[in-house]
């Protein structure tokens, strides 16, 4: 495409939660990938949004204006990246005092735009833009391979609590899980592989230009208001990640966290950066409390990680027995 056309046609006004005098933007992500490609945008409040949908020269062109958003422009230029991504889309960008447009133009035998309007895992207010491609090259079958998300890194610390650091305890986990699964023969790709800050974004990205076949994020929890939590938690966001959830909590069930056995584990669905983002399944696995005390001291002891990583790497073994046979 080397053309930008700007005629107006049919457009409506939506809004998400109850209207405030401005909503700030907190953040913006674009998930690249071989499929699809997101862009997604955190409000601080409910927003409005004015979509405008016109056709010209059998190309589609959709506008959509921000109104009375207060926005950081370095940040909305960098994620936008106002420029064309490919043959068969383009993304412009115009920023004008508390006004935000992006314009949208693709072609609609290739591609398929959608909105999500929804709330992150947060709950705060949030707005995707999903342009799908219709026709994606044939993968070349291989090896299975596993992508390993070590949550956090760098200046994003991630949780700290009773003298242990999220960012620290992940990757070692994280590393460990890389061994076992590669010893498996597993082919096996991580996020970050030393203290290393990587937006979450560009995690999902790799994963998906690497076409990886599952996505697994390291995570531990926190709570500020109450120090007795403790246990396993497991988030996943998309249908086709379900299935890969439960055989992570069928095989986390019963592991012995703080000195208490793991009962019930809770699988979620809510909307991660890390696991929307994806092409592939993708799940969120929260191991302990770290504001916990029996929680945190159990998560540093080297027979936890083993304990952990064996477990989740029979999870994969069933998860991967179970889709090549279907």
């Amino acid at each position: 495409m080397n053309k930008m056309f700007c005629v107006w046609g049919l457009s409506f006004i939506t809004m998400v939660g109850a209207l405030s005098a401005q909503s700030a933007i907190t953040d913006v992500f674009f998930h690249h990938g071989k499929q699809r490609d997101r862009l997604v945008w955190y409000f601080s409040d409910a927003f409005r949004m004015q979509r405008t949908d016109t056709v010209r020269d059998n190309l589609h062109i959709t506008q959509l204006t921000l109104n009375d958003i207060i926005f950081d422009d370095s940040t909305v230029r960098t994620k936008a990246l106002a420029k064309h991504f490919d043959d068969y889309f383009s993304i412009r960008v115009q920023l004008t005092h508390g006004h935000l447009r992006y314009t949208i133009t693709y072609d609609p035998k290739n591609i398929a735009l959608s909105l999500d309007q929804t709330r992150n895992i947060r709950g705060m207010p949030m707005l995707a833009l999903t342009l799908q491609r219709l026709v994606t090259p044939a993968r070349v079958p291989g090896t299975f391979t596993v992508f390993i998300d070590a949550g956090h890194g760098g200046l994003q610390t991630g949780a700290q609590a009773n003298r242990v650091t999220e960012k620290t305890s992940t990757l070692r986990y994280a590393k460990a899980l890389r061994d076992c699964l590669k010893e498996k023969g597993y082919q096996v790709l991580m996020t970050r592989t030393h203290d290393q800050g990587v937006d979450l974004d560009k995690r999902t990205s790799k994963a998906n230009m690497a076409e990886a076949d599952v996505f697994i994020s390291l995570h531990h929890n926190f709570s500020p208001t109450n120090s007795e939590m403790r246990g396993i938690q497991i988030f996943y966001t998309h249908d086709e990640s379900r299935t890969l959830a439960e055989h992570m909590r069928t095989a986390l069930h019963g592991t012995v966290l703080g000195g208490n056995a793991v009962g019930d584990i809770a699988i979620k669905r809510a909307v991660a950066q890390v696991t929307y983002g994806t092409e592939m399944p993708a799940v969120l696995i929260e191991l302990g409390y770290l504001s916990n005390q029996h929680d945190a001291a159990w998560i540093v002891q080297p027979a936890s990680i083993v304990t952990i990583v064996q477990r989740l790497c029979q999870a994969l073994d069933s998860f991967v027995a179970g889709t090549i046979g279907r």
